[in-house]
């Protein structure tokens, strides 16, 4: 599949690349998630953005913050001897997180995928960089989030990924204005 030219500010995505098991895509640009909590710490607008209560925890390549309705995970997955393409994985639906999958356009400039996970949402965002740049959101324990059908995990896609969707684009907005997964490098 041919698509647009990478350009500074990221181009708008064709509405037919979420057909498609291949698509053009480039790695120059930085990852826009440290993988640690660093960015929240540091910038207040970014943890206002997201509703950060509290302090964030971390591990290797997540940060982890409270909500005041529910938890937000940021996670940036590099490629690995295991996982040599995690993007790619995630487009084509090779991970765990594929209850209800569905790939998207995010914002029309990023290629994503979103499926219902952990009784909330896993939004997978190619950046332009190497890494994967996730965000899952989930409610708080005792929420009464059951799964057991598909129209569960449909009622979830439907109720939780919205949110996820614009905590993403709140995120990559601050940190990473103009970008896109065929932007180039600033």
């Amino acid at each position: 599949m041919a698509g647009p030219t990478p350009a500074k500010p990221a181009p708008l995505l064709p509405a037919d690349s979420i057909a498609y098991d291949t698509l053009p895509v480039q790695t120059a640009r930085p990852d826009p998630f440290t993988g640690d909590c660093s960015q929240l710490l540091t910038n207040q607008e970014l943890a206002a953005k997201l509703g950060m209560t509290g302090q964030p925890s971390a591990d290797t390549q997540t940060c982890m913050l409270k909500t005041s309705d529910g938890y937000v995970y940021l996670r940036s997955t590099p490629p690995s001897k295991d996982d040599p393409d995690p993007w790619g994985y995630a487009w084509r639906a090779i991970t765990t997180f594929n209850q209800h999958f569905r790939r998207i356009l995010l914002d029309g400039r990023y290629y994503a995928t979103t499926a219902a996970y952990l009784g909330g949402c896993a939004l997978s965002v190619n950046t332009g960089s190497k890494s994967m740049f996730s965000v899952t959101y989930r409610p708080p324990e005792g929420s009464g989030t059951a799964v057991g059908s598909d129209s569960d995990y449909k009622g979830m896609s439907d109720k939780y990924c919205p949110v996820v969707k614009k905590l993403a684009l709140d995120f990559l907005d601050t940190v990473a204005p103009g970008g896109g997964s065929l932007a180039l490098p600033d």
